[in-house]
């Protein structure tokens, strides 16, 4: 499984280009918080990016959505007054924004989702559903997407004949129990429609159905067209 690369944008008051720093780094999963976390930053505003082109109205009914969770990963970060950066022009400390997105995407990606939280306070297990799509669409969350930012939002200009960030559903991984025990089961496609569920040796045919109402713990995508260098 080949990594993401994320690409980080710090912008701070000063102006361009030394008011930009940009950092490249590879991941081998996308880690994603979810509501019911210590995490900041929840709720998002329905909709948004990505929810209709991924096909996800669960809106209506407030669950969360697996664009949801992108959206809150990719949107503008203010660092604050403890975090101030040095400007490389003016030699100043100035207060700062950080985002990231998406450089170059693998393969197969592989979404974390963020169910065991650990802290000099709380160890929990969240069980919040999330739902996840069974074809998911990454151009809005790309360092490369033609989208404009404004004020934190975008305006989506989508080509709906690109296929290079389109991605399909095979797998997902699933956590049954608390966060001192439990069991881990996986649903695994073989073909376009046909799931099947793995419990330790015991494997039996599932539906569409039953893959999309699981919690959810690690889901794993592939990308619908390849290209080959």
């Amino acid at each position: 499984m080949c990594s993401v690369f994320l690409f980080s944008c710090v912008l701070f008051s000063c102006p361009p280009p030394s008011g930009v720093s940009t950092t490249i780094d590879p991941f081998w999963d996308i880690s994603l918080d979810l509501p019911g976390s210590s995490s900041p930053f929840w709720p998002l505003s329905p909709g948004g990016d990505g929810a209709a082109l991924n096909g996800e109205k669960n809106h209506a009914s407030g669950a969360t959505t697996l664009t949801d969770c992108l959206r809150r990963f990719t949107r503008p970060e203010h660092l604050g007054s403890g975090a101030k950066i040095k400007c490389s022009g003016c030699h100043s400390y100035q207060e700062s924004t950080k985002q990231l997105t998406m450089k170059k995407l693998p393969i197969v990606a592989c979404f974390h989702l963020k169910r065991f939280e650990h802290s000099a306070k709380l160890r929990r297990k969240i069980t919040t559903y999330v739902s996840f799509p069974l074809e998911l669409d990454m151009t809005p969350f790309m360092a490369s997407s033609k989208e404009s930012r404004v004020n934190g939002q975008y305006q989506q200009t989508v080509d709906p004949f690109n296929n290079d960030n389109k991605y399909s559903l095979f797998a997902v991984v699933n956590h049954q129990g608390t966060l001192e025990s439990g069991h881990y089961t996986t649903f695994i496609r073989q073909h376009k429609d046909q799931w099947f569920k793995c419990d330790d040796a015991i494997i039996t045919k599932a539906s569409i159905r039953d893959v999309l109402d699981s919690e959810g713990y690690l889901l794993f995508y592939h990308k619908q067209f390849l290209e080959y260098e």
